[in-house]
């Protein structure tokens, strides 16, 4: 993975016209998502957004900035913050200041790192993708999104069992209730949204049932 990865990186470094080295970028990106702690939110997880992104990018007309906000919006991953799309934005700007991308670059980046936070809805056509994309693990075979939510339990370990399930059922009620709006684009509502639904109001009902009857 890490070989593709670095040139596929190397080759996005080169139409971002980026003045320096990619490799100590590159490195440092590898280094943040194989943290120990990251059972989900690591190389895979970015490895699958590239490759989502690849199968529409050409409807957009700025694929490498949003190519670089999959990069980066993940950068920093700490459960125990409430800022961490706050933190990975201002990291992947500082990178591209530093390597003298241009501004334009910089603030669709900043952009469309903070729309990975999902408490607004997206409203632009590249917000639009990049969070269907980052969603896509909802529309995924029953199998995959269970084991992507026992991954994210794990990366909430520090946290009660029954606080969780109250806290991870709102989360995913609130994913639930924009039903047909739960994928902005066209393509990824009939990719993924009837799963999408199943899975969550699947996975709601067990955490009710679960905290209800303390499983």
């Amino acid at each position: 993975m890490k070989k593709e990865l670095e040139s596929r990186f190397k080759d996005l470094w080169t139409r971002l016209e980026a003045k320096g080295d990619y490799l100590p970028v590159f490195n440092r990106f590898v280094v943040s998502y194989s943290e120990p702690h990251r059972y989900y939110h690591g190389l895979k997880h970015l490895e699958h957004c590239l490759v989502e992104f690849d199968e529409v990018r050409h409807l957009y007309a700025n694929p490498e900035a949003i190519e670089f906000a999959f990069w980066g919006h993940n950068l920093v991953h700490d459960t125990h913050r409430q800022d961490n799309e706050e933190i990975s934005a201002l990291d992947a700007v500082q990178i591209l200041q530093k390597y003298r991308v241009s501004r334009v670059i910089q603030k669709d980046v900043w952009r469309l790192i903070l729309i990975t936070a999902h408490n607004v809805l997206p409203q632009q056509a590249d917000e639009k993708v990049v969070v269907d994309i980052d969603l896509s693990i909802f529309g995924q075979p029953a199998e995959e999104f269970n084991r992507y939510e026992r991954q994210i339990r794990k990366e909430y370990s520090h946290i009660s069992e029954v606080v969780f399930r109250r806290e991870r059922a709102n989360i995913l009620q609130k994913f639930l209730s924009r039903r047909e709006n739960l994928f902005s684009t066209k393509e990824f509502r009939e990719k993924y949204g009837e799963q999408a639904l199943v899975n969550l109001q699947r996975t709601i009902t067990l955490l009710d049932l679960s905290a209800k009857f303390n499983f």
